[in-house]
């Protein structure tokens, strides 16, 4: 049975992670691999090991580089559309 939450989760273009379990809970919960942004490499590593594909991760840990990379994340959804 599919929640509401997991259809969300289907039609997502882009997750954010803030920690590795976070990465580890998204590929259970769907196999669905959006790009990902990630706040730093333990979440990006997690993200490899999980299938992303497409992740990417600010060169310094924290939340400005990771705000950045989510809206870089953003606009190339935005110009593949």
């Amino acid at each position: 049975m599919n929640t509401k939450r997991e259809a969300l989760m289907e039609q997502s273009a882009v997750a954010t992670f803030g920690s590795p379990s976070a990465v580890r809970a998204w590929a259970q919960a769907t196999e669905k691999r959006p790009i990902a942004a990630c706040i730093g490499g333990t979440s990006r590593d997690a993200a490899e090991e999980a299938g992303f594909d497409q992740i990417l991760c600010p060169e310094k840990p924290g939340i400005p580089g990771w705000a950045e990379v989510t809206v870089q994340a953003i606009r190339q959804v935005l110009e593949a559309r």
